[in-house]
């Protein structure tokens, strides 16, 4: 009874919506029918700030006005919130990264959204320069909603994008060097590569590269300028790294092991032929410009999106010339 009583009874100080401790005379706490307490005014904002959620709780979207109208107001959409999302600021994106970075600790998908996205979501959602409603605020409550068990299923669709951000993050960390793990051009570089992929899709594919190898469709690049950097950063900080074989079959072999089970041994499907003769080719002039010219390497800096592009330009006609012979 008494585990009962403490998971049933739990206490609230502080408003879902704006996340600042009740006040009786500036923040008054008001309760709905549905028994969720928030901020009088929070809910007035909300209530009139034209979400297209206007008579529902904004955590389990109870309707506030029982009646008889035919007409179902739309609930959340999560393409919307999510298209509000990869519309923010660099700014505001980068401190949602950097709180993200600081609560990876565990391994569940629970841990994840309770230790680093939640929290994330709600920092970013209320800097003290911006307190109106907006999409990191609409997210972080509905995944409140679905962690806490209130059904809330459209909440699940935009877990798993961010999910996969978190997954991704995970990934990255050990194949760059410490000083460019959570920096404003990493977490952009980050972000945008997984903000390109599907919302619905969990996880990462090969196939995706491949179509962004091709240069034909821009649509997954910021994935492949991502996985070049870390190829890049592969080329700058392997142990081995001057070693180059002189068999095609060796070549291959190696940028296999360091580019397709090194980096990306988490992603789904495989590598196909063709990308893998133009990853090999990326590789190499990788190598020759870095270890041979002395260049610096691929860091996610502005402008970098052009030389990425040369590359992958480059190794297609060298594919083909070779293909061709």
């Amino acid at each position: 009874m008494e585990h009962l009583l403490t998971r049933l009874l739990n206490p609230t100080t502080a408003c879902p919506i704006c996340q600042l401790s009740f006040d009786e005379q500036q923040h008054a706490p008001v309760a709905l029918a549905c028994r969720h307490i928030f901020g009088n005014n929070c809910l007035k904002e909300w209530l009139q700030g034209g979400h297209g959620n206007i008579d529902c709780c904004p955590v389990c979207r109870d309707r506030l006005l029982a009646d008889d109208r035919p007409e179902e107001l739309p609930n959340f959409s999560p393409g919307e919130i999510w298209k509000g999302l990869r519309e923010q600021s660099d700014i505001r994106l980068n401190n949602f990264m950097s709180s993200v970075w600081r609560g990876l600790q565990g391994d569940t998908v629970l841990d994840i959204l309770n230790d680093a996205i939640i929290p994330a979501l709600m920092s970013a959602g209320t800097l003290r320069e911006d307190t109106s409603i907006n999409p990191f605020t609409q997210c972080h409550l509905l995944l409140h909603a679905l962690y806490h068990g209130t059904g809330v299923n459209t909440a699940h669709s935009l877990a798993v994008p961010l999910i996969r951000l978190a997954r991704l993050m995970e990934h990255a960390f050990p194949l760059l060097p410490p000083h460019l793990n959570n920096r404003r051009e990493t977490n952009m570089l980050l972000w945008n590569a997984n903000a390109c992929i599907p919302l619905a899709e969990d996880n990462i594919r090969w196939s995706f590269l491949s179509e962004a190898s091709t240069l034909t469709n821009d649509g997954y690049f910021p994935l492949l300028q991502l996985y070049t950097v870390l190829m890049s950063q592969n080329i700058a900080h392997h142990l081995n790294a001057s070693h180059w074989p002189k068999r095609k079959e060796d070549k291959v072999s190696m940028v296999m092991e360091r580019c397709c089970r090194i980096i990306g041994n988490t992603w789904v499907d495989a590598p196909d032929a063709e990308f893998k003769g133009r990853l090999v080719a990326v590789y190499e002039e990788l190598r020759r410009h870095q270890q041979e010219f002395g260049r610096v390497s691929l860091r996610g800096k502005e402008g970098e999106e052009n030389i990425v592009r040369g590359l992958w330009q480059m190794a297609g006609w060298q594919v083909r010339r070779d293909m061709e012979r």
